[in-house]
């Protein structure tokens, strides 16, 4: 029986991102065994039009982190290709809307579609299918979003239990999965794929908090064409990860 099997890349957060995660990242993504890959959001960080205080040492210009932003995206689309990954899903996360809240808040007479992050980032030119934050798709009986409402440590069970289906989502930046029955029998699955950032370039809650709840990781699903579905939550470890046996 085929499988449809689907790479799920959860917060990134470039420019400010951990470059041996990445690396290992876009070589499981280039192996050939995936046909969907979906971005769970916050992929990019947008420091410089948030509305926490700025820390000089990591600060970077806009432009520049539009810069980034747009390499790490070219470097991903490389890696798609390679894959031969023929269908390409983002979910908008809290940071992409930065710029929006930003110019709503102080200049909202700017804002327009060529201001619009998706026109910077050039998604539409990159076939790249975007869902706007605070709404989810379905991947077969698996819902996806880059969050459900939840983020502290049972952000996976809680999730689950509110949404009543079986959740998968980034924001948290943690590596949960955990599985829950119903009283009609059904099981259903909530699962959170950590993140892929760089702690020492966290300004915004202290480096220890980081370290310690911030887990670099993935997911991937093998997929049934009933919609039935494997989640694996996969994590990265000093830049490498074992996937199907295979190091990367």
């Amino acid at each position: 029986m085929k499988v449809e099997r689907a790479f799920l890349l959860p917060d990134l957060h470039a420019p400010y991102h951990c470059r041996r995660y990445w690396r290992c990242v876009r070589k499981v993504i280039a192996s050939g065994k995936y046909g969907t890959l979906c971005c769970l959001g916050d992929f990019a960080d947008f420091n410089d039009v948030s509305a926490h205080p700025k820390s000089a040492a990591v600060r970077l210009g806009f432009n520049d982190e539009l810069k980034f932003v747009n390499v790490a995206l070219d470097e991903l689309d490389a890696a798609c290709k390679a894959g031969g990954v023929k269908r390409k899903l983002f979910l908008e996360g809290n940071h992409e809307t930065r710029l929006e809240r930003l110019i709503l808040k102080q200049t909202p007479q700017l804002l327009d579609p060529a201001n619009d992050w998706r026109a910077k980032l050039k998604m539409h030119q990159r076939r790249w299918q975007v869902t706007a934050y605070k709404e989810s798709i379905w991947l077969g009986k698996l819902r996806l979003s880059h969050d459900f409402g939840r983020a502290g440590v049972n952000a996976a069970r809680e999730a689950c239990r509110d949404v009543g289906e079986s959740v998968g989502f980034g924001h948290t930046h943690r590596l949960q999965v955990h599985y829950q029955g119903t009283v009609a029998g059904p099981r259903h699955v909530g699962a959170t794929l950590g993140w892929g950032g760089d702690p020492e370039a966290i300004d915004y809650r202290h480096k220890d908090a980081v370290r310690r709840d911030s887990i670099h990781g993935f997911g991937t699903v093998d997929l049934l064409r009933d919609g039935q579905f494997w989640l694996n939550a996969i994590p990265v470890i000093n830049g490498k990860a074992i996937v199907d046996g295979e190091l990367y």
